[in-house]
């Protein structure tokens, strides 16, 4: 699944969307961690998640330009590092 397609301006369905490809991660990372033996890797899942980690962060960059208060740009930040943890 294409998960990248998720920022698009003409998807409404885009939450859900990263939602599910979180999820995905979620579980790829749970059985990786409980299973005796090596996984297959999941390169389209990690490379569509990393891409929109990337999206999401010049997003974010290009929204809070005009923003002074720092403490508001380090809790959008904090909100993304689950998610780099995870993928790396």
């Amino acid at each position: 699944m294409d998960y990248v397609d998720a920022f698009q301006p003409n998807n409404r369905n885009n939450t859900a969307v990263v939602n599910e490809a979180l999820d995905r991660l979620i579980e790829v990372w749970v059985n990786e961690r409980f299973v005796p033996k090596i996984l297959p890797f999941e390169e389209e899942l990690l490379t569509d998640l990393t891409e929109l980690l990337e999206n999401q962060i010049g997003n974010m960059e290009e929204g809070m330009a005009g923003l002074e208060e720092n403490f508001i740009q380090n809790v959008y930040k904090l909100d993304l590092e689950p998610v780099k943890f995870l993928i790396k």
